[in-house]
């Protein structure tokens, strides 16, 4: 094949895989941050194609870099992730990131079957399968959330921000990605080779994540037995479950009878009832928002509906640092962390490792394991330059312990 046939070729995928993911010469341009007309000709073949903007286009059309320079044709209808659409539009920003989800999953399920392991919802397989619709009345919901709670060895124990391991740790992957400020909520996917996956948009505050994060569960747990592989359900899409998953993720999150005994153990009622300084303490103990504790309370029957009315107009970031607690960063509307532990952070821990063995054992390239993670080249670099800081002296730390250890 000519050097000529070969940019032809190129370019005559790169517009098929832009046509195939649904997106305009005009939303690839704004994404890359260049304009329409570099867009054309690299299409045409007119424009040269960089490394760099080939593995961008890649991650947003959710494919492998290689496949737009293999001489054999690929299938450009394999979209990782068949998007359905949700209440509202899908903005473009979000269409990219819900696509490169898709590529994740793929190079996840790639890498277990190359090291020969899989993910699956172990314990909770049984949930899945006699789990029954979400259409139940709400004693039922509470018992299934209680139920899945103590399959994950909760108890009474709050979860707050460790869901996101706590439920990969089950074997249902959870992504926490940025999708945007206006961006949807979460998704789940059944994804071929990996069974149920959750995604997340960590560019909401982290109460709002941590909720999604139980609402996406409660989707995998009714629904993910009758969901076909590949097909996307998003947090905010208006279908008959939705009220019923919203009644399983407070249920999961804060439970009744572990609210009960908190209240019990901790907290004295005064003869109003409960106060917003009450309200505060059991919102920070089970790691959710004041809002979504106050309307759990509500709903349980612990606040009338004008004692509700009046708690709402309460600071409770004022009260929380009158009440001596520390407020952390993200709380004031800082958006999250872009550092390279930050984002990998937001990666299922076995897919991180599987990646880094992948880098390790020459399967993945330092720019696939970079896009892999969601880095660039340097970013990668520094992580893999922290990760190997941290590793402590072994041998100082055990002359230190014989030294003091009785």
């Amino acid at each position: 094949m000519t050097a000529h046939e070969t940019k032809a070729r190129l370019a005559a995928r790169l517009q098929a895989a832009r046509e195939a993911a649904g997106y305009s010469k005009t939303d690839v341009a704004k994404l890359l941050g260049t304009d329409r007309q570099r867009v054309h000709g690299m299409e045409t073949g007119d424009r040269p194609v960089d490394v760099t903007t080939l593995l961008q286009l890649a991650r947003l059309y959710g494919r492998d870099a290689s496949s737009f320079l293999m001489d054999e044709e690929p299938d450009i209808t394999a979209v990782p992730v068949e998007l359905r659409s949700a209440n509202q539009p899908l903005s473009a920003e979000s269409r990219a990131a819900i696509q490169l989800w898709g590529h994740l999953c793929g190079m996840y399920a790639q890498l277990q079957a190359h090291y020969g392991e899989s993910t699956g919802p172990g314990r909770l397989e049984r949930w899945l399968r006699e789990g029954g619709n979400s259409r139940l009345r709400d004693f039922a919901i509470e018992g299934h959330a209680q139920a899945v709670r103590q399959e994950m060895g909760l108890d009474e124990d709050s979860v707050g921000a460790r869901i996101f391991n706590l439920i990969s740790s089950h074997g249902i992957p959870v992504f926490r990605i940025a999708l945007g400020q206006n961006g949807v909520e979460g998704a789940f996917v059944n994804y071929p080779g990996l069974g149920p996956v959750i995604l997340v948009n960590r560019d909401k505050l982290l109460t709002r994540q941590i909720f999604t994060a139980a609402h996406e569960l409660g989707h995998v747990i009714y629904e993910a037995r009758k969901q076909g592989e590949a097909a996307v359900t998003f947090l905010g899409q208006k279908n008959p479950s939705e009220s019923q998953i919203d009644r399983f993720a407070s249920s999961f999150l804060m439970p009744r009878t572990a609210i009960d005994l908190f209240l019990a153990q901790h907290l004295q009622q005064g003869e109003e009832g409960l106060g917003a300084d009450d309200v505060v303490h059991l919102q920070r103990h089970f790691g959710v928002s004041y809002s979504a504790m106050l309307v759990r309370l509500r709903r349980l029957g612990h606040l009338s509906a004008a004692r509700f009315d009046e708690l709402k107009l309460v600071s409770p970031l004022s009260r929380a640092t009158r009440l001596g607690y520390v407020l952390e960063p993200w709380e004031y509307g800082t958006p999250p962390s872009s550092t390279p532990e930050a984002i990998v952070s937001g990666l299922p821990k076995a897919y991180v490792t599987l990646v880094l063995s992948g880098l390790e054992d020459g399967l993945l390239s330092q720019a696939a394991a970079a896009e892999a993670m969601l880095l660039s080249l340097e970013e990668l670099e520094r992580y893999l330059y922290v990760i190997g800081q941290k590793e402590p002296d072994l041998d100082s730390e055990l002359a230190f312990y014989d030294e003091h250890v009785a």
